[in-house]
């Protein structure tokens, strides 16, 4: 079986494409960081290794162009058909847009997208494309939707908030269904959850480099004058022809650190400790740029729209409070900057029933308190659903088929679901709760870890021979 895979060595390792290449799926081609390196390791002579960053900027693999194959032009036809994807991508690229590229450019750049992979389809004849994860860096997302139109297998990764068990979904937007007549006794199980919890909050307290470590790091630099000039990656610049130098690179990051703080400040200062006694809906902000909102919150990818169907069907006498994520201030400086911005934060709180809530916050009290939380993929949804707190649902993280989640495909969808609320004839069933998340951590999903670092009891070898035994068995039931 012929294969094309897009995944990350440092997470699933060489052992990943071993135990691949024994069940006799063969990958025709490999995007990936740094696999050029593992290419004699692997065995892999008869595979295209293209570097995630040419694919960024939609470079047709020189190994293809020496054996006569071209990029296709896509028909006018055939993008019509992909409506969905450009309006999707085009946003998405922002985050590897740093020089704010025209709105043209990045037209063009997707027009070579679709024309590479029909190329590269054309070549390789895969019978299966397969994610790590939801693709969403751009040219991988291109991929995925070429792959569905043309009637190519897709197989996607994705982790749940259970210990060593994963999801595998054929489509972005499609997730499996439970059984209507399922029910189990099992009590859900949260300690994955709570590992999770731990790691997103020490990414956000994790210690700054001491002052001696800072001046020990621009010695070594300085000792290497060379180094300063030489060209280092980041995805920020992943649409651009060059990346820029060291030095550069790090005047812009300073440059992002302070519009960081600066709109840090004006968050804090223009935020409130919430009232618990006055009814309000909580709406926790997505970490931004991520796959959390594009391409996962679909047609709600943008939080102030979602704020503004909220708004136009919140009940009087409401409230909605409005968190940002723990990490969006504490990421790396050019990533926030390609997603916030003081005009962001300023129209959040245009309306006066709108309060942005500080940082401190405690969460856990703020979704106890709350009449219902609203979110695009968060997973602030699920942790309130587990506290019998009604959750809407615009977008399409792993619990959206629920039974428990009211989820918003409309305006009408909103206006419903809150009245309801409302009234109070929205009760959480936290058996039915319990049935589905017993359903998900035992029927619908696999052994095996996408994201060793947050805890694992699997082995690298071990987690490697799991995802691909589960790879092929959606493959056998595709």
């Amino acid at each position: 079986m012929k294969s094309i895979f897009f995944f990350s060595l440092f997470r699933f390792g060489t052992d990943f494409v071993k135990e691949l290449k024994k069940k006799d799926i063969i990958p025709a081609m490999v995007s990936s960081f740094n696999i050029v390196e593992e290419k004699s390791t692997l065995n892999l002579s008869n595979c295209i290794i293209q570097n995630t960053q040419d694919i960024a900027k939609g470079l047709f693999p020189d190994e293809l162009l020496s054996q006569g194959y071209r990029p296709i032009t896509p028909s006018p036809e055939f993008l019509v058909n992909l409506a969905d994807c450009e309006r999707i991508l085009i946003p998405m690229l922002e985050r590897l847009n740093y020089y704010n590229l025209r709105s043209i450019k990045l037209i063009e750049k997707y027009h070579t997208f679709v024309a590479n992979w029909l190329g590269i389809y054309k070549a390789l004849d895969p019978n299966v494309i397969i994610f790590s994860g939801t693709p969403h860096e751009g040219s991988d997302f291109v991929a995925y939707s070429v792959a569905k139109e043309l009637g190519i297998k897709t197989l996607i990764l994705e982790r749940t908030i259970f210990t060593d068990r994963i999801l595998i979904q054929k489509d972005i937007f499609d997730f499996k269904k439970m059984p209507t007549d399922y029910v189990s006794n099992e009590q859900i199980d949260d300690s994955f959850l709570k590992n999770y919890q731990k790691y997103e909050k020490s990414r956000v307290t994790a210690p700054k480099p001491s002052p001696l470590k800072k001046i020990r790091n621009i010695a070594a630099r300085i000792s290497n004058i060379k180094g300063l000039f030489e060209a280092e990656y980041d995805t920020a610049f992943g649409l651009c022809n060059n990346q820029p130098v060291f030095l550069k690179k790090k005047i812009y990051e300073k440059l992002g650190t302070q519009q960081a703080n600066k709109i840090k400040k004006f968050y804090q200062v223009n935020s409130v400790s919430p009232d618990f006694k006055v009814p309000y809906l909580y709406f926790p902000l997505n970490l931004q740029p991520e796959r959390t909102t594009l391409p996962l919150g679909r047609y709600f990818w943008n939080h102030k729209y979602v704020l503004k169907v909220l708004l136009a069907a919140l009940p009087d006498g409401w409230k909605i409070y409005v968190k940002d994520h723990p990490r969006q201030f504490s990421r790396t400086p050019l990533k926030f900057a390609m997603a916030r911005d003081r005009d962001f934060y300023e129209s959040l709180i245009e309306d006066e029933r709108v309060d942005l809530i500080d940082l401190s916050s405690d969460s856990e009290k703020l979704i106890e308190s709350s009449q219902c939380v609203a979110t695009i993929t968060g997973t602030a949804g699920w942790e309130a659903i587990r506290q019998l707190v009604p959750v809407l649902l615009f977008g399409y993280p792993w619990y959206r088929e629920c039974p428990e989640i009211l989820k918003v495909n409309t305006i009408a969808d909103c206006v419903l679901h809150l009245s309801n609320i409302k009234k109070g004839r929205i009760k959480v069933d936290e058996n039915r709760l319990k049935n589905y998340a017993a359903w998900i951590k035992n029927k619908a999903s696999y052994a095996g870890s996408q994201f060793p670092e947050l805890g694992t009891f699997l082995g690298l070898q071990e987690n490697a021979a799991k995802i691909v035994s589960a790879l092929l068995n959606e493959l056998e039931l595709y």
